[in-house]
């Protein structure tokens, strides 16, 4: 069967790769910069919102000037805006998830994405009707984001057509960053707190 994954391209996969890294060297820069903030209690869940969004910036930054992936951000109601990763036969959300090979929280708009995909007869279908990719014109993936405290693992999931469940994975590596984009990283990264006040020690001494 010729694999609904094989129309997501190469660059594609390398930008994911590359902005889940840039994402969580930002994420980091913010949390040591006032670790008391985000551990408090009045930060419950700001954590993993805060992380979410980075990686849906550098998603956005790495993958904006592809003539042949499309980028969208869209309100997804209550003030919250997601990144829209498109071609021309596939969709692709960013979310986070709190743990591994589990879909994220449905909400109204990945159910209605959904709608297209195939259902849980997907490998069945397969045997009577190759190929199937040419069965569904346009596939819905989550680029489902788990972080682990340290780094991302990001994986391209297919959900059914109904949003119950997981018809099949794959795993998005991110050892693609160069030297010279993690150089290119840390000089764009903003100052941490701390360092901006030793600098005005500094001065001030």
């Amino acid at each position: 069967m010729n694999s609904l994954f094989d129309r997501i391209p190469d660059v594609l996969i390398r930008g994911i790769g590359n902005g889940c890294v840039f994402g969580d060297k930002a994420f980091s820069q913010i949390h040591q910069s006032e670790p008391r903030f985000f551990d408090s209690a009045y930060s419950y869940g700001l954590r993993s919102r805060i992380h979410d969004k980075a990686i849906q910036f550098y998603l956005d930054e790495r993958l904006a000037d592809n003539a042949f992936i499309q980028i969208d951000k869209k309100d997804v109601g209550f003030g919250n805006r997601v990144l829209f990763i498109s071609g021309k036969d596939y969709l692709i959300t960013p979310c986070h998830v709190s743990q591994l090979d589990v879909l994220p929280c449905p909400a109204k708009y990945k159910k209605n994405a959904a709608t297209g995909n195939p259902g849980n007869e997907l490998y069945q279908l397969s045997l009577f009707t190759p190929p199937v990719s040419k069965t569904f014109t346009n596939v819905y993936f989550v680029l489902s984001t788990y972080f682990d405290g340290n780094n991302t693992i990001p994986k391209l999931v297919m959900p059914n057509n109904n949003f119950t469940e997981i018809l099949d994975s794959r795993p998005i590596f991110s050892e693609f960053v160069s030297e010279d984009e993690t150089t290119y990283q840390e000089r764009i990264m903003p100052k941490l707190i701390s360092e901006v006040e030793k600098e005005h020690e500094q001065g001030n001494g």
